[in-house]
């Protein structure tokens, strides 16, 4: 898995509800803008919040990069119930389940 592969894995897991793309967590305005690599600010003027995809979740502040921890987050969810689902992660490919 490439390292951008990974990163929007996690895009699509954090903003699901969205179809990947990114809001803000704090006002949840829709409209946000990249201010450099990976990171984004909330448009909304009273607003203004800087975030970036791992921003309020147990990923935050870790220097792991996105593929490593996607690959540890498959290696502790583990494969399905009932068989070997190959490498670790197998069945996360989607995290919306599809």
């Amino acid at each position: 898995m490439k390292e951008e592969d990974a990163y929007r894995w996690f895009e699509r897991a954090r903003w699901h509800d969205n179809g990947g793309k990114p809001y803000c967590p704090v006002c949840g305005n829709l409209e946000v803008f990249s201010i450099r690599r990976r990171r984004f600010r909330c448009t909304a003027k009273e607003c203004k919040h800087e975030f970036s995809v791992t921003s309020g979740t147990i990923l935050a502040n870790r220097k792991a990069t996105p593929k490593n921890e996607r690959i540890a987050f498959g290696a502790a969810v583990g494969p399905p119930a009932g068989g070997d689902s190959g490498p670790a992660g197998g069945g996360l490919d989607s995290p919306d389940g599809q």
